[in-house]
């Protein structure tokens, strides 16, 4: 990666890019690169990558892709631009249309928190087809209202973080669209304990609220089972 770029397209803050798994709602388990941006919009105390603290490089898109191809030659077949939060830049659809072209036949994805600036239905004009955006709501910082002025049509699936008292129910108007609800336990990563003992709490929380809305899943995060980045 490059720090000092000619300032002759548009550049990201790049955190890291690399292959592992999906851990995560409606793709758990399929092999996946990931781009990971810097900047987000929001600072959630329960925050477990916490990008703020991270440092980042600027590169542009052609260098992104590029960087996705030198992971050991191999390109996983998913592709998901996370945070940070992707949809603060309002140059994304220039890494899109990167993308898409390098990798045609590969699924990208984006995942926000919904709340971001350029989280309108006017900015998918100039995305390609087929890209599709995993939506982890955070109830600390956004209404219902600013969501729906969202694009829907490129919703894949809802994650919910549940900490021990619930999360605000907005539940009823995404399944009503065909949205996939999964109910994602809230980690408490600074516990000197396995990942599965640190959602204790939260999981029991979780699988109540199941029982009372059996269309919603459960989504743990997989990679934090397996011990994998």
């Amino acid at each position: 990666m490059t720090e000092n770029l000619q300032q002759t397209e548009p550049q990201f803050e790049i955190i890291e890019v690399f292959n592992s798994i999906q851990g995560e709602g409606l793709f758990t388990g399929c092999p996946t690169t990931f781009i990971r941006l810097y900047h987000c919009n929001l600072r959630c105390r329960f925050c477990d990558t916490k990008p703020w603290e991270q440092k980042f490089q600027l590169m542009t898109s052609d260098q992104i892709v590029q960087e996705c191809k030198s992971l050991l030659e191999v390109v996983f077949p998913h592709i998901c631009i996370t945070g940070g939060e992707p949809l603060y830049y309002p140059q994304l659809p220039v890494l899109l249309q990167a993308l898409d072209k390098a990798f045609p036949v590969h699924h990208i994805h984006i995942e926000t928190n919904g709340s971001a600036p350029y989280w309108r239905s006017d900015i998918v004009k100039d995305w390609p087809m087929g890209i599709q955006i995993t939506v982890s709501p955070k109830t600390i910082s956004w209404g219902l209202e600013h969501f729906l002025k969202g694009p829907y049509q490129w919703v894949s699936d809802i994650k919910f973080l549940v900490g021990p008292d619930g999360c605000q129910q907005y539940y009823d108007e995404f399944v009503a669209q065909g949205i996939p609800v999964f109910l994602m336990p809230i980690d408490k990563p600074e516990l000197p304990y396995p990942y599965v003992v640190r959602i204790k709490e939260s999981l029991q929380t979780a699988m109540k609220m199941l029982g009372q809305y059996p269309q919603y899943k459960l989504s743990l995060q997989l990679h934090k089972v397996l011990d994998i980045r």
